[in-house]
């Protein structure tokens, strides 16, 4: 994890979007990106195997950019069974 605070501002639909707040994560292969196309809405996890993260997108570094699990879970009012650190907000 490269950053898990990290301001995006993605070009998408015409328009930049800001998107703070995000994951930023680094491959663990430096000859090869984090994602490739088609791989948005994966799960990102931790160490511990549980879900941090959904896969939105990559810069152009080829770092995967993930926003955080719990707002996503919140709009869903879903759970995942188990409680997780929030993760710090940008100010």
């Amino acid at each position: 994890m490269a950053d898990v605070c990290y301001p995006d501002h993605p070009y998408i639909g015409e328009r930049w979007w800001n998107a703070p707040g995000q994951l930023l994560i680094d491959s663990r292969d430096d000859q090869l990106n984090f994602s490739a196309p088609g791989d948005s809405g994966a799960a990102v996890l931790d160490q511990q195997e549980r879900v941090i993260g959904l896969l939105w997108g990559t810069n152009a570094n080829g770092q995967g950019i993930a926003c955080p699990i719990q707002p996503v879970l919140e709009s869903l009012e879903a759970s995942l069974g188990y409680t997780m650190k929030a993760m710090p907000r940008s100010t």
